[in-house]
């Protein structure tokens, strides 16, 4: 975890940065450890110095804008895209302590302290993802308030299908998977559980960061350019943001029902074996897709079904 004077100092180096291959095409750093921090941090390095990354095209509100299909988000929605930030969740829930963030979108190019499910590091260079928070209210009952992600993971699939992406499924209850690989992930946060209530919905997409994700993380991920043109990322988050302002406002209006037939088409874990990992304790299963809250239902080992709304969950490998 880095320190606020850690986080204020990437910001102004970004800065810099940025501004530097604005005006010269690259930034000189002062010395090795700052050139190796860039690299860290997602940006390419020549023989002139550290530049961006290939074929980049930068987050820009005013074409995300320009992306929107129906004319009505280009009021209600108040959209802010920024070159560096610790984390866009924690961002906006800190902006909901004085104000109303409904409608509040929030991207940034790198994201320092990005976090997942269970506090785990969200790893975001620069230019190479989706990290995307948006502000929402919610009049559904407390009962299905868990299924939000369910259902924001099923706008991001109506995003990438109508960009021709292929073979996208979800993993219960908010990984994204391409070809059966990890490419991206949904975190779900209530700050407020009155009525309405208030969360903000966090999600990440690798976007030319898998090589590098999978040589950290010394495991398999996807990763969405293996299937986009580049330059597509503002086409991508204005349909995300399209997608999940839609999906919400039909849950708030009807529940978790209506999005149960599609959730079945997409589920990743439907009559797998899976090993589930919750409060410290750990069983496996099969798992038999979800109930109407969207809770996922397994079958253990003495044929009880069980319902988690909480918990860790994998795919088991045969033996």
């Amino acid at each position: 975890m880095l320190t606020t004077e850690e986080v204020t100092s990437t910001k102004l180096l970004i800065k810099r940065v940025l501004s530097s291959i604005d005006l010269h095409g690259f930034y000189e750093p002062a010395c090795r450890e700052e050139a190796r921090h860039l690299l860290q941090l997602g940006f390419y390095s020549n023989e002139i110095g550290i530049v961006l990354p290939h074929e980049l095209e930068r987050l820009d509100a005013a074409s995300i804008r320009a992306n929107f299909q129906e004319s009505k988000w280009q009021k209600t929605i108040d959209l802010q895209v920024v070159p560096c930030i610790a984390s866009t969740n924690s961002e906006l829930l800190s902006l909901a302590e004085s104000e109303s963030i409904h409608r509040s979108v929030l991207l940034a190019e790198l994201q320092i302290q990005g976090r997942g499910r269970f506090s785990r590091d969200w790893l975001s260079p620069f230019g190479q993802n989706v990290a995307l928070s948006m502000g929402v209210e919610l009049t559904v009952s407390p009962y299905e308030v868990s299924a939000l992600s369910l259902v924001v993971g099923i706008a991001v699939v109506q995003t990438l299908a109508a960009l021709d992406v292929e073979n996208i499924s979800l993993k219960w209850p908010n990984d994204v998977l391409l070809n059966g690989l990890k490419v991206g992930g949904i975190l779900v946060e209530l700050f407020s559980v009155s009525s309405p209530m208030v969360a903000v919905i966090g999600i990440g997409l690798n976007y030319g960061s898998g090589k590098q994700l999978q040589d950290q993380l010394k495991d398999s991920v996807g990763d969405l350019t293996d299937w986009l043109e580049r330059p597509a990322r503002n086409r991508l988050c204005a349909g995300l943001i399209e997608s999940v302002y839609t999906n919400v406002a039909h849950f708030n209006q009807v529940g978790f029902k209506a999005f149960i037939s599609r959730w079945n088409q997409l589920d990743a874990l439907a009559g797998k074996p899976v090993s589930v990992s919750k409060d410290n304790a750990e069983f496996t299963g099969t798992a038999e897709g979800i109930r109407d809250d969207g809770a996922l239902l397994i079958c253990d080992s003495n044929g009880v079904q069980q319902a988690l709304v909480a918990g860790d969950v994998s795919i088991r490998e045969a033996k």
